[in-house]
């Protein structure tokens, strides 16, 4: 159904669509406007949720700390009090009745700090296992020993461990959902351990929890064993609950935020949920400014379709002139009768399709005198070596008396000459490899053990080329790849016809390129792939050929050079046939 309507709006003309296009924008403006509204206020809304939150956790992180500040603040207090010294000092020397009464003293004093902190276990263990506690519910277990946890080096060293959950130092009446700190109690004098106050708070008697939930919030805290510290949610099982958080983290949904935090240095968890107000209520709270904004719409979507028919009239000229340039009429010329942006838009139009024929034909002489100059660069670098080279041995065979020799060197070196003065620089397969062979014959002169093989598809004789494909290739391999050779020099040449393509191949078996080079070479060839106008020098005579192959058949083309040193090189180009 939507293709459908769409394929009946494509028949509509300009003014059609911009109409259409106009009510669009209206009722898009109108749903954007309504949107933009709702989530600002549920913006609003949630950033005020979440302040609240992090208020929260701010409070109750420090009124934990406080607390327990408060507890290691009593228990120094404790430890340096005359009845635990003297409780725990070995080298006082006191009759059975003195001690009695300084164990007496010291139970007293504990169960005094104990009344103050909403009767909290603690008790005082001497270095001989027995130990002095506040009252009678509870007792230590016989088999615990403190030096012999795996935590007692932290004690010693700190001079306080705290443990959360099940602790197997107590023998009963000890609820796993409690916090037990260690004490390490030393001489006021010279601070030798002497023993521990250990201290049990049943997490269901901390007064601090008492008034943390006064704005609504849902809590869950737990300990470093998973006990819960401390909670006023119902179902612990919702799975929004236990969403993986990360630290200090505000998460949330249509329903509720959550805050995830560390207390007490990183070993409680805290959980902290408040009810999410709906971004839809946000809205009905505040519809009142979304309508103030409903008549500067209508007002817009008027003066819209004021100015659509003033834009129609130049867009429509506009597009029936391209269609004109489309078929190559370059001379159209809109009537201008506006005076502001938009006549400079057509001014510029027809300034435009004036100059678009004379761009386009000069454009096409540059390209033809770019090709007429590479080509004559071209010879221009390969007459005056080869002519002089070939002289040198013609000069050698007439001193030497070998007049037959030197009559069909010179007959061969005009035939090459002849090719090399026809104006066109196009030439056929079998033109090319006429002159390719006699080069070759003038240079087995001075490269006595030179192989040549041919491997020639007969098909492709009479098919036309750019001239001068393959003796620039020929000449880089005699030049450097037979460099140092002596004997057996061999050059393959190829040329094959596959799937509507010339394949053209030029293998020696030279001292090859360095990798270095190779890779150097690779890259320009890649970049006149996409940059004919690059400079080239120096490997001219290679990458003056790949070129002239992408000038002439553009990217269709192949040029490919690969080399391994001591094994030769291996020069392969594809052109597609033109039909």
């Amino acid at each position: 159904m939507l293709k459908s309507l769409l394929e009946e709006v494509r028949k509509f003309n300009l003014s059609k669509k911009i109409v259409m296009l106009i009510l669009g924008s209206f009722l898009g403006m109108f749903v954007l406007c309504f949107f933009l509204f709702a989530f600002t206020f549920s913006y609003r809304e949630q950033k005020i949720s979440r302040e609240a939150l992090l208020e929260t956790y701010q409070r109750i992180d420090s009124r934990a700390n406080s607390y327990f500040k408060g507890i290691d603040m009593a228990a120094h207090t404790v430890m340096s009090s005359v009845w635990v010294q003297q409780l725990l000092d070995e080298n006082t020397s006191s009759s059975q009745k003195e001690r009695y009464n300084v164990r007496s003293s010291a139970s007293g004093f504990l169960s005094s700090f104990s009344s103050m902190y909403e009767d909290l276990k603690c008790l005082i263990v001497m270095p001989d296992g027995e130990y002095v506690k506040n009252n009678n519910s509870y007792y230590m277990s016989q088999s615990y020993y403190i030096p012999e946890q795996e935590w007692y080096p932290q004690l010693q060293q700190k001079g306080k461990y705290r443990l959360d959950g099940p602790n197997d130092m107590f023998a009963r009446n000890v609820h796993d959902a409690s916090v037990t700190i260690y004490y390490q109690v030393r001489n006021i004098y010279n601070f030798r351990p002497m023993g521990f106050l250990v201290i049990n708070i049943d997490y269901k008697k901390f007064p601090w929890l008492e008034d943390i939930m006064d704005s609504g919030e849902q809590i869950l805290i737990r300990d470093s064993r998973g006990n819960i510290v401390y909670t006023n949610i119902d179902d612990l099982g919702s799975e929004w609950i236990w969403e993986d958080m990360q630290a200090g983290e505000i998460s949330g949904n249509h329903q509720v935020m959550v805050y995830h935090d560390q207390l007490m240095d990183g070993t409680w968890t805290i959980w902290i949920l408040k009810s999410n107000i709906p971004w839809l209520n946000s809205v009905y709270n505040n519809f009142y400014v979304f309508l103030l904004i409903f008549p500067v719409i209508l007002i817009f979507m008027l003066l819209s379709l004021s100015f659509s028919h003033y834009l129609t009239i130049p867009i429509v000229l506009c597009t029936q002139a391209l269609r004109e340039i489309r078929n190559e009429n370059y001379n159209v010329v809109i009537q201008n009768g506006y005076k502001d942006e938009i006549g400079d838009m057509i001014d510029g139009f027809n300034d435009m399709s004036l100059n678009i024929k004379r761009l386009i034909d000069q454009n096409r002489l540059m390209y033809k005198i770019r090709q007429q100059t590479e080509f004559q660069i071209l010879q221009q670098r390969i007459n005056p070596h080869f002519l002089c080279n070939t002289l040198e041995i013609i000069n050698g065979m007439i001193l030497c008396k070998e007049d037959t020799k030197a009559i069909e060197l010179i007959g061969m070196l005009g035939t090459m000459y002849r090719y090399d003065l026809k104006e066109n620089d196009m030439a056929t397969i079998g033109e090319e490899l006429e002159y390719l062979k006699n080069y070759l014959a003038i240079l087995e002169y001075k490269y006595r053990d030179l192989q040549v093989f041919y491997e020639i598809d007969q098909k492709l004789l009479d098919y036309e080329i750019p001239k001068f494909i393959c003796q620039p290739l020929v000449e880089n391999t005699l030049k450097h790849g037979f460099r140092q050779n002596v004997t057996d020099n061999q050059v393959e040449i190829r040329l094959r016809q596959v799937e509507g393509q010339i394949h053209i191949v030029v293998m020696d078996n030279g001292q090859g390129i360095e990798p270095e080079l190779l890779l150097e070479l690779q890259r320009k060839i890649g970049q006149l792939r996409k940059d004919q106008a690059m400079n080239i020098q120096p490997y001219i005579g290679v990458l003056n050929t790949a070129r002239r192959i992408f000038l002439h058949y553009g990217k269709e083309s192949y040029f490919s050079i690969e080399s391994s040193p001591g094994h030769g090189t291996r020069v392969e180009i594809h052109l597609q046939m033109e039909e």
